[in-house]
């Protein structure tokens, strides 16, 4: 008699348990919602804004009681909107766009002053700094080249992030240098290089996939040494010519034995290795 109480006891138990925890389930969505996380996109923010989430498959602007953020701030600087990447590229993110999966979006800021002027001197002339001085950029550092004003030179990668997007332009200068050793010592997974450069150097890129721009034509010795690169995807619909130093030991092994993709945006109809942008801005391989 006491092992049938003892038992009935432990159903009674699991019972009530498995009804809180599918109740929980419920209230959740059953999986049916995604989350929308804000990222500031900027060294030394100070204030954050809050998650929300929403029923998958609609906008935020269809879910009652919920609410897109009001325009962040931040010292000299416009906020441009929020996009899926830190390079603010591709289509920009409204309380009216249809989210299908948790998502990270990123602020895009615009300087309202140019940074290579600062209130000027004594007589009212602009200050410009001397040629070694070095300016930030999301989680770049940069320095301007005064031979060619229009243009930088990205000296360093100070971010953590395991996806690297490096901007065409930086405060409407073109990025055209990427300084060797720029992600040595980092856990970068890929990186997507929207700078128009001509030459790839040794970044210190040790990654599976890289997206490659049309402007380069060559590749410097050692570039990608490491076989741990699988794919490289080139920002093109047809190959060009690319001159690639494969001298020495190490050479580019994994530029050499990797998986080549072209660009497409809409689904080729022709056979071929082929690639696009998925929602998110991250590179997806045609099926």
């Amino acid at each position: 008699m006491s092992r049938t109480k003892s038992l009935t006891s432990i159903t009674l138990v699991v019972t009530s348990t498995f009804l809180i925890v599918c109740s929980l389930i419920l209230f959740a969505g059953c999986g049916n919602t995604v989350k929308i996380r804000f990222n500031l996109n900027y060294n030394g923010a100070t204030n954050s804004i809050k998650a929300i989430t929403i029923e998958k498959e609609t906008a935020v602007d269809d879910n009652e009681d919920v609410k897109w953020p009001a325009n962040p701030t931040r010292d000299n600087f416009t906020f441009l909107g929020w996009y899926a990447n830190t390079a603010g590229t591709g289509e920009a993110y409204t309380s009216a766009s249809e989210i299908d999966k948790t998502i990270t979006l990123y602020a895009k800021w615009q300087s309202n002053t140019s940074p290579r002027e600062n209130s000027g001197d004594d007589t009212g002339n602009t200050v410009v700094p001397p040629d070694n001085s070095e300016h930030t950029y999301g989680d770049f550092t940069y320095m301007y080249n005064e031979q060619h004003p229009d243009t930088v030179k990205i000296t360093r990668y100070n971010g953590s992030s395991e996806v690297v997007t490096i901007p065409e332009t930086i405060n409407d200068k073109n990025v055209t240098i990427i300084s060797n050793g720029i992600f040595t010592g980092k856990n970068i997974e890929g990186v997507v290089i929207l700078a128009k450069i001509s030459t790839i150097g040794q970044l210190g890129f040790r990654g599976k996939w890289i997206v490659i721009p049309n402007s380069v034509n060559s590749i410097s010795n050692s570039a990608f040494p490491s076989s741990n690169l699988k794919k490289v995807y080139f920002a093109a619909t047809e190959e060009w010519t690319i001159s690639v130093n494969e001298s020495g030991d190490a050479g580019n092994v994994g530029y050499r034995d990797s998986d080549k993709y072209y660009y497409s945006a809409s689904r080729p109809t022709t056979a071929g290795n082929y690639w696009h942008y998925d929602s998110s801005g991250m590179p997806q391989v045609w099926p």
